[in-house]
């Protein structure tokens, strides 16, 4: 996965039945997940926020079913 040295990333995995991993990913710097769902096509609902010195902003991703 990457890495973001010095600042907050989201990094997602996904494992099998028997804990193996199956994939994995980071998403962004300066990123926090918040929530991770099923998505009903099979893929996944993933929401959180993004801070800066300012402001805080707040999002949504939709993965694939592939993801």
């Amino acid at each position: 996965s990457a890495a973001y040295p010095g600042r907050t990333a989201c990094w997602l995995v996904r494992l099998n039945s028997g804990g193996e991993k199956i994939w994995d990913m980071t998403l962004g710097n300066l990123v926090v997940c918040q929530a991770i769902a099923p998505a009903a096509n099979g893929g996944w609902l993933v929401a959180g926020n993004i801070t800066d010195d300012e402001h805080t902003n707040f999002w949504a991703a939709r993965l694939a079913k592939e993801n």
